[in-house]
């Protein structure tokens, strides 16, 4: 898709079929049906409609509990570096 905007091929059509799945919901879709990943250059792994349905469970999670306190470590972050320092001694 990027090398389309690169050497202007407009005229280009992608061959029937071409797509990707969706991890979410499983279903083949048109590339089209996907949104770039903010900073890289590729395409997002769930389609748009999943990333909007994942948005609106993040958003009410974090109206119901409320963003972690600086003082907040994260159990899963605090077992690997135990992990990863008995074995560096």
């Amino acid at each position: 898709m990027i090398q389309q905007l690169l050497f202007d091929l407009e005229d280009y059509d992608l061959v029937e079929g071409d797509g990707k799945t969706c991890n979410k919901c499983k279903k083949h879709l048109p590339f089209s049906a996907f949104s770039w990943h903010s900073g890289a250059n590729y395409l997002r792994p769930e389609c748009k409609k999943c990333n909007t349905e994942l948005g609106k469970v993040r958003n009410a999670l974090r109206q119901q509990y409320g963003m972690p306190g600086k003082d907040h470590t994260c159990q899963y972050v605090y077992r690997v570096k135990t992990l990863l320092l008995a074995r560096a001694i």
